[in-house]
């Protein structure tokens, strides 16, 4: 059996869209234990898999919340992924991709990864990226060595492991959600009929940023100078609608400060419908992760806004360097930089389109020789059982 754990419930997209990419390559069933079932169905991944809550919040399991409430408040545990123990016999995938560069969660993946093995199952550590402070830590560094095979989605990732001297059975692929492919849907008229810019946003880049207020401020000086100095609509797209993490949260501010007829909002649907929007974009600026990806994947040129790891190493891995592509927002002091990133970026859009247009066939290829990998472990590791 194969099982999915780590996954935080696809009202993440991104999450969604690494569960949805994983699921074309493998072409087999799996097991998913989420972190919001409801979204998971609500979005149509229950036809993918079967689907186990490992949340504890009030509206998934009213007992169990409460208990991991008591508990982390008691001993200071974080209430995720406690559920998955490994009961059931399989190979484990952890596929949160960036769930060890949040030192928030660092406590429960290593408790997660403990329990599954403790059960005698195999674990692995799939599509991921991971914070250089992350294994300054050595209960970090020592669950990572334990997963029996590791792939990361980005070469700043790979040489950090290696630099640690973790070095077995680990490999350098993309993120899995290069492969999902887009589903046609419903959109709005001015999004085929016009040529168009997708603008993606989000909280934590004000979290993680040196200033919310410049951040937002730049946002508001690209949007101005598309309204000013192109006949572009702006297209507002969520990525990602939890609670106190919302997209929207974001947009509906700059829609109330820049109201335009040229500005719409992308309605909420499942990530390959999102893939599909964004793929009718002429260019694309992303916070989110898989936003980006998304672009990425179908050669819109694409703007990233980020904080991470995962950000700089994505691009290093399309484009040989992260300069010109990524905005670090942790770096950015004066709203025109963004602009200025922005304008430098789309002025080069179409030669970053087809550098797209070249190098994604392979890149995309490349997620199937991972699922091959791992399909190989797999049969060696039955072998051996036997």
């Amino acid at each position: 059996m194969i099982v999915f754990y780590g996954h935080g419930g696809s009202d993440n997209h991104g999450c969604e869209a690494i569960i949805r990419g994983t699921a074309v390559n493998l072409q087999e069933k799996f097991l998913l234990y989420s972190g919001n079932k409801r979204a998971d169905e609500r979005y149509g991944i229950s036809s993918l898999c079967s689907i186990r809550s490992d949340s504890c919040k009030r509206y998934e399991r009213p007992a169990g919340w409460l208990v991991n409430q008591a508990k982390s408040r008691l001993f200071g545990k974080n209430p995720v992924f406690q559920l998955v123990d490994g009961r059931e016999p399989g190979v484990y995938l952890s596929v949160g991709g960036d769930n060890y560069c949040y030192p928030g969660l660092l406590e429960p993946m290593i408790d997660a990864n403990r329990r599954i093995r403790s059960n005698k199952n195999r674990t692995v550590l799939w599509g991921a990226s991971i914070e250089r402070e992350a294994l300054d830590r050595e209960d970090v560094r020592e669950d990572i060595r334990q997963y029996d095979l590791i792939f990361a989605r980005e070469r700043l990732t790979y040489q950090l492991l290696l630099d640690h001297g973790i070095k077995d059975n680990v490999y350098l692929f993309p993120d899995p959600a290069f492969a999902m492919k887009p589903a046609e849907t419903t959109v709005d008229e001015r999004l085929l009929r016009e040529e168009t810019i997708g603008i993606n946003i989000s909280p934590l880049i004000m979290k993680y940023g040196a200033g919310g207020d410049v951040i937002r401020q730049g946002y508001l000086k690209m949007i101005d100078y598309i309204l000013e100095h192109t006949r572009c609509s702006i297209a507002m797209i969520p990525h990602v609608v939890k609670r106190n993490n919302h997209d929207l949260d974001m947009i509906r501010g700059l829609i109330r400060e820049r109201p335009s007829e040229r500005i719409f909002v992308i309605g909420d649907r499942p990530a390959d419908e999102l893939k599909y929007c964004i793929s009718k974009c002429s260019f694309f600026v992303g916070a989110r992760t898989h936003a980006t990806i998304a672009a990425y994947s179908m050669c819109v040129p694409a703007l990233v806004v980020g904080y991470s790891v995962k950000a700089k190493g994505i691009a290093r891995e399309l484009f040989g360097s992260e300069e010109g592509y990524v905005t670090d927002v942790r770096s950015l002091r004066n709203p025109e930089q963004l602009l200025d990133d922005f304008l430098a970026l789309y002025q080069r859009r179409e030669h970053v389109r087809r550098h797209l247009e070249e190098c994604m066939p392979e890149y995309r290829k490349k997620t199937a020789a991972a699922a091959d990998i791992l399909k190989k472990h797999m049969k060696k590791w039955e072998r051996g059982a036997e």
